[in-house]
């Protein structure tokens, strides 16, 4: 009998090869790898590297994944984002229609079709993303959010530009690549990462 297990990865360079269990293994390596030697200046001015820029990291793509899951439950991003830039957490928070006003407000000001819903049974209001030209339709209410964990700001939406810094060679200018949300921060270092890499994937059978 043979059981299926999950796609396992090799990421060989040179002479040296690495074996990744999963695809959450293969980006952890891969961003090991690529900030070697690198710093990010983040819009406020803060410099991250070595360890501290690695969690950043790690932060970032565990946050993606949650908003993916709760796009998947029915959340559209930009709603699930200024919730949390908003500190929308609670259901009191949900129960407040005017803080709710102000932190939908600049949807409506870029033209989206945005309403309140209240849920007379819980005491809360649901935020209802209509069909549009400038949005995905969809809603968020405390269901929907209580699912993301505290996040610190860096994680869920850069303010601004992010600046890495590469090493430069000797006598040559130190290379700089300038992103503006976390997404391009986090895409950036997986493709430095996957440089001068060979990467296979594959299935193993185990009897």
């Amino acid at each position: 009998m043979f059981i299926a297990q999950p796609p396992l990865y090799k990421a060989k360079h040179g002479k040296s090869e690495r074996y990744l269990k999963d695809e959450h293994a293969l980006e952890a390596y891969l961003m090991e790898r690529a900030v070697e030697n690198r710093r990010v200046r983040l819009a406020n001015g803060l410099m991250v590297e070595g360890a501290r820029l690695i969690k950043l990291l790690e932060r970032m793509v565990g946050f993606g994944r949650l908003l993916k899951l709760a796009e998947r439950r029915g959340a559209p991003e930009p709603l699930v984002l200024l919730l949390l830039r908003g500190e929308v957490r609670t259901s009191e928070a949900f129960s407040d229609k005017e803080r709710l006003l102000e932190v939908i407000r600049p949807l409506r000001e870029q033209g989206a079709d945005v309403a309140l819903e209240k849920d007379e049974e819980h005491g809360v209001f649901d935020i209802v993303l209509l069909p549009g030209a400038t949005a995905t339709p969809g809603r968020c209410g405390w269901g929907g959010v209580r699912l993301l964990p505290g996040v610190p700001r860096p994680v869920f939406g850069l303010r601004g530009p992010a600046r890495s810094r590469a090493p430069a060679a000797h006598g040559a200018r130190r290379r700089r690549h300038r992103v503006s949300t976390r997404e391009a921060l986090v895409q950036h270092f997986l493709r430095e990462g996957r440089r001068g890499l060979a990467i296979q994937r594959y299935k193993a059978w185990a009897r």
